[in-house]
């Protein structure tokens, strides 16, 4: 085992940092040498180093060591090469992957996401279907979360393709969920990838996937949502998406069905439509320009779709894509924990007034929440 990943198992376990403040310290410092001590000056380690609580930690890390050399799963941290490159880039990067699978998938280039409803309809399956396969002919990998409904169809469609898939799972790596996919996870196992931030054992609850989530999009150069409620976590995808500074992507539904209101609320919030497999590869032209990948559009169609898009209505703000890395930037300052204006506009050295108006607009779409006078929060 990786002599990083046994200090990050022990700063977990053993000292009780959060995974949160050793992927800041490692990317502040570029080490795990962390040091913490208690109110008496006592390492949480040495505290517990005897008595059951000590037991239990010491026999954790154990078991951990030993599922890790039975091969059970991997796990991947944050220094290692074969860490995914784009989740370190986010704000709360996970400083330890469980995988199963085929680790080597996670040095994909060009990830992205396919996520929706899980009961979606015919159309919506075919256009899962269609655009993770389409994709996953031109070399791009696609991410999901193992749901069913439209995660599994883009997960399968990829693999009987024997396409690159990547599974995000908000439980452990050992837990099968839902069930129903036992099959689906018996061949990502084989043929595509595994992976999740929570230790082995760890259940399916409802707080594990917003976290899911950001892993989804922080692996993924865009997020393409696909049949997707008003408040559905294929929505909370597409918030992590814009949070993290990715390309958010929808695919238009019917006027009539309820899965259609996420789409095109994203749509009218500054989403990408797409109408086809060009739409997407015109606005990831800059990532996938060194792969060889060509739209088939001819150049002066593709030069008035781009001239067309070069501002983008976000929010209900015509923005530029400087504008848009500002308001990515309001978000990853705000986080899940509560911060105040005045600490916004000190982390973001931000005119007043354009903050202000940032702030109003993420408020009046639902990306953020008031808590309390002039305090505010993400809105999971």
């Amino acid at each position: 085992m990786d002599k990083n990943t046994l200090k990050i198992l022990n700063l977990i376990i053993n000292e009780n940092i959060k995974p949160a403040d050793i992927s800041k310290f490692y990317k502040d410092s570029g080490s795990f040498d962390i040091k913490m001590k208690n109110k008496n000056g006592q390492k949480a380690s040495e505290k517990d180093s005897v008595g059951e609580g000590g037991y239990l930690k010491r026999n954790m890390i154990n078991h951990l060591i030993e599922s890790f050399h039975r091969k059970e799963f991997q796990i991947i941290n944050i220094a290692q090469e074969i860490y995914p490159y784009l989740l370190k880039e986010i704000f709360f990067s996970p400083p330890l992957l469980f995988c199963k699978g085929k680790a080597e998938i996670l040095k994909s280039k060009l990830c992205i996401a396919v996520v929706g409803t899980r009961k979606c309809s015919r159309y919506g399956m075919d256009a899962a279907g269609f655009l993770s396969r389409e994709l996953s002919k031109l070399g791009f990998t696609i991410v999901s979360g193992m749901a069913m409904g439209i995660d599994r169809i883009a997960h399968g469609a990829v693999l009987n393709e024997n396409g690159k898939s990547i599974g995000v799972l908000g439980t452990g790596i050992d837990v099968t969920y839902p069930p129903e996919n036992r099959d689906l996870f018996r061949n990502m196992i084989k043929n595509g990838c595994l992976i999740t931030e929570f230790f082995p054992s760890v259940k399916p609850l409802k707080q594990n996937f917003p976290a899911r989530n950001r892993i989804i999009s922080g692996i993924s150069i865009g997020v393409i949502i696909i049949e997707a409620g008003e408040k559905s976590g294929a929505v909370i995808t597409a918030k992590a998406a814009v949070r993290e500074n990715r390309e958010v992507f929808a695919v238009p539904g019917s006027i009539f069905s309820d899965n259609s209101l996420g789409c095109h609320k994203l749509i009218q919030n500054g989403a990408k439509l797409i109408h086809g497999i060009d739409d997407i590869l015109v606005e990831l032209e800059n990532y996938i320009k060194d792969y060889g990948i060509k739209t088939t559009k001819s150049e002066t169609k593709k030069e008035e779709y781009v001239n067309r898009n070069k501002k983008t209505e976000i929010f209900g703000l015509s923005i530029s894509a400087d504008q848009k890395k500002i308001i990515a930037e309001v978000l990853n300052c705000i986080d899940y924990n509560e911060k105040s204006f005045e600490e916004i506009q000190k982390i973001t050295n931000m005119d007043k007034n354009k903050l202000l108006q940032i702030i109003s607009f993420l408020q009046l779409n639902d990306y953020i929440i008031e808590k309390s006078f002039n305090n505010y929060v993400l809105n999971k």
